[in-house]
């Protein structure tokens, strides 16, 4: 599913360069000379999005399989919390909760 997701990404950006390349080149003519500006101001904000989109899909791509258990774990143990040292039970290790494998 992510690499689907990845692939959707890289094809919405070709499909954005292409359109962007399609309006600079024909601004002049009778169907963009009013709206080439916004087109381009759109076309680039989405390229950015885009880009920023498919670089954190690479990031969680990486981290599959570390396990989110683990991960809250470890921040638990490294963060003193203040149901500690009151003999409560911290937020999240109550044995009738449902838990992430």
């Amino acid at each position: 599913m992510m690499a689907t997701f990845m692939s959707g990404c890289v094809g919405a950006m070709v499909y954005f360069i292409y359109k962007l390349i399609k309006v600079l080149v024909l601004m002049d003519s009778e169907q963009f000379r009013f709206v080439w500006k916004s087109l381009t101001v759109f076309s680039l904000i989405a390229i950015v999005l885009l880009f920023a989109t498919f670089f954190y899909s690479i990031l969680v791509l990486r981290n599959f399989g570390r396990g989110l258990r683990d991960a809250m774990t470890r921040k638990r143990i490294t963060q003193q919390t203040p149901y500690a040292s009151q003999n409560r039970l911290a937020p999240g290790t109550n044995p009738n909760r449902m838990s992430i494998d």
